[in-house]
């Protein structure tokens, strides 16, 4: 008896196995659309690819009060007091098109410059592509800025050469490169209600690790 009950589990299961593999033949599982990196090369033999941000349609939610990280407090400020910001946004090609999402950090952290300075760690996601994780000493909140048009604000301002951020680590396609990046803010209008529109221009600069 028991033998025949074995016999009938095993073919119950492998007949479900097999209707299974039938229908996701008819049905397969949806794949993420993997969009052509749009990079340029560059004389050293790395390339160079441009995210953009749209302000302020891509951000995926308008951030709250900012709050004090409850841990690890001294890794973000001097006193446990500062304030740390949080945002998340849609992330375009260089021609507009959403490729990914994107998320931004801002904490002042003791000891980046000769005095404390507020820095920025940027989370790229590409699907089907892997992610970027970026560092930069922020410009535009140490009064080091320079304008590069009327409207238009250099952001980063290091650690990497030359005043440029630094890619931190890649995964999946970006395994093992490193390089920099720059970040530059273009301010087109602030409505009545406070809101800036303009855009974020990230511009990526990655080669192979030797």
């Amino acid at each position: 008896m028991g033998s025949a009950l074995k016999s009938i589990f095993f073919a119950g299961f492998l007949s479900a196995f097999a209707l299974v593999l039938v229908v996701a033949g008819f049905y397969p599982l949806p794949a993420h659309i993997r969009y052509v990196s749009e990079t340029i090369a560059l004389p050293n033999g790395g390339r160079q690819e441009t995210f953009t941000i749209e302000l302020p349609s891509d951000r995926i939610a308008l951030p709250k009060f900012a709050r004090t990280a409850p841990y690890p407090r001294q890794g973000f400020s001097p006193d446990g007091q500062e304030r740390v910001t949080a945002e998340m946004y849609r992330l375009r090609n260089s021609t507009g098109t959403v490729i990914g999402i994107a998320s931004k950090m801002i904490g002042r952290v003791p000891g980046a410059a000769p005095r404390s300075a507020w820095v920025s760690d940027w989370i790229l996601l590409l699907p089907s592509r892997g992610a970027l994780l970026l560092n930069q000493i922020n410009a535009r909140r140490t009064a080091q800025a320079t304008t590069t048009t009327p409207n238009e604000v250099q952001v980063t301002a290091g650690p990497g050469p030359g005043g440029a951020g630094v890619l931190i680590r890649g995964t999946d396609e970006f395994a093992g490169l490193i390089g920099t990046y720059n970040e530059t803010l273009r301010v087109e209008d602030i409505d009545a209600g406070g809101v800036m529109h303009g855009h974020i221009k990230l511009v990526t600069r990655l080669e192979k690790e030797l």
